[in-house]
């Protein structure tokens, strides 16, 4: 399922490309929880036990939600601009949907859940930094695509 809509977004006067990946995912947020999603975490990140000392971090998710009785584990990728020559969901390949289902499995395991129904989506954002508007394509249970 994929939904386009525009919203309007401030550019923090920061690093660009570093900050750019910060301002999609509070725009999905925001688009997530007008359509009646419950944020549970944010930038969930996991270490393994052996780089836990070392604070080396295995895996991250973006946005974790809930919205009838479903975990979504959302991926959020940005780009400033549509003229890069690729989507921003296309950086989502088989390689990163298998980190993000790892770190979804340990987030699970560690909250007690382990018969909930859950999944991948992705939210694809494009910033306009003209017009100050951002384009966000959703993309549900990426896994079963």
């Amino acid at each position: 399922m994929s939904q386009f809509i525009h919203k309007k977004f401030t550019l923090p006067n920061l690093v660009l490309r570093e900050k750019v990946g910060y301002i999609g995912e509070d725009i999905v947020v925001k688009f997530l929880k007008k359509r009646g999603y419950e944020i549970l975490a944010k930038n969930y990140a996991y270490t393994s036990d052996s780089a836990y000392r070392s604070g080396i971090k295995k895996g991250e998710i973006d946005i974790i939600a809930k919205k009838d009785r479903i975990i979504h584990f959302v991926e959020v990728k940005t780009l400033a601009t549509d003229k890069e020559g690729f989507l921003p969901e296309d950086k989502v390949n088989w390689q990163k949907t298998r980190k993000i289902i790892k770190a979804a499995q340990i987030w699970l395991a560690r909250q007690g859940l382990r018969e909930v129904a859950w999944q991948i989506d992705v939210a694809a954002v494009i910033l306009d930094l003209t017009t100050k508007k951002a384009k966000i394509r959703y993309f549900q249970d990426i896994t079963k695509l």
